[in-house]
């Protein structure tokens, strides 16, 4: 039998927090390597947003776990989710590992995320590694779990 949790990691790209917008991208932080994973999985929760607001998420690949070179990860973007019809929603972009820049070295990742309008908006960004290649760290990224397989 398997678990979800088995053969996926987990990593919290940005703690729950109110973002205020500039306009401009403003990158999650943690990269996070592709290398151990065939796919992706970025989970963006969004809370309930000031009016007017306006949120865009995208995947950056990087060539640098900090530092170097970073550029879009053509296609995996979520764009214009505003106020009105999209807050207190959950999203997701996935991504397979096949499709980053691996010639050029670009096999890390995080998530851009651009707050318009100078408003405010809640959220929280989750990175899902899954079908790895290699054994997940014993506690898959989790800072605690319970298994019922009964």
């Amino acid at each position: 039998m398997h678990t979800l949790t088995e053969n996926t990691v987990f990593k919290q790209l940005l703690a729950p927090q109110i973002v205020a917008g500039t306009g401009a991208y403003v990158n999650a932080g943690t990269r996070e390597s592709i290398t151990c994973a065939e796919n992706a999985v970025v989970l963006i929760d969004v809370g309930n947003c000031d009016a007017s607001t306006q949120l865009d998420f995208k995947i950056v690949q990087a060539d640098a776990a900090s530092g170097g070179n970073t550029k879009d990860l053509t296609g995996a973007a979520l764009a214009q989710i505003d106020d009105a019809t999209g807050e207190n929603k959950l999203y997701g972009i996935e991504v397979k590992a096949d499709q980053f820049d691996w010639k050029n070295g670009y096999t890390f990742f995080t998530v851009a995320y651009r707050v318009t309008n100078a408003k405010n908006a809640p959220m929280s960004i989750t990175g899902i590694k899954h079908n790895l290649r290699e054994a997940p760290a014993a506690n898959n990224g989790l800072t605690q779990s319970v298994y019922v397989l009964a």
